[in-house]
């Protein structure tokens, strides 16, 4: 019975000895863990910080360019009545109708508004394509009173 104590008591000791040796490791492991978490962390921090900041600069850059676009029409380096001009928006800025306010218009005219660095889209490259090409038609449609469809 003493000799089932005895190795009873040294198990014990043992087990404790594995477990307090493998507790620096594993609180080691954690603390490596945690560092590593906490500079994941930061670096998220970092970068939402650079992508806020990038994305109200763009968002800036968006609405002066749409602010632009609106007053380009009144600059006095801007070569065309602005009572002859049509804001469209998308996918071109403005239609200039020249000669319109003198009764006869002589040309027309599209015009995409650009600040700082912009480049045209593809499809404002796509329009000045076409208009290039040719590609312009004029078409009348004569719309019937909608009462008179649904009949």
């Amino acid at each position: 019975m003493a000799l089932v104590l005895l190795i009873l008591v040294v198990l014990i000791v043992v087990l404790i000895w594995a477990l307090y040796k493998s507790r620096k490791k594993y609180k080691a492991a954690a603390e490596t863990v945690t560092r590593i978490i906490k500079e994941a962390n930061e670096y998220i921090e970092t970068e939402t910080v650079k992508i806020r900041a990038a994305a109200i600069k763009g968002s800036t850059a968006v609405v002066k360019g749409r602010v632009a676009e609106q007053l380009v029409p009144f600059r006095p380096d801007f070569h065309y009545n602005p009572r002859d001009i049509r804001f469209l928006g998308s996918p071109i800025d403005l239609v200039v109708f020249k000669g319109l306010t003198e009764g006869k218009v002589t040309q027309i005219v599209f015009v995409e508004v650009k600040t700082g660095n912009s480049r045209m889209s593809k499809r404002e490259r796509q329009v000045q394509a076409a208009i290039h090409r040719g590609d312009v038609a004029f078409e009348m449609f004569r719309a019937t009173p909608l009462t008179e469809e649904v009949q």
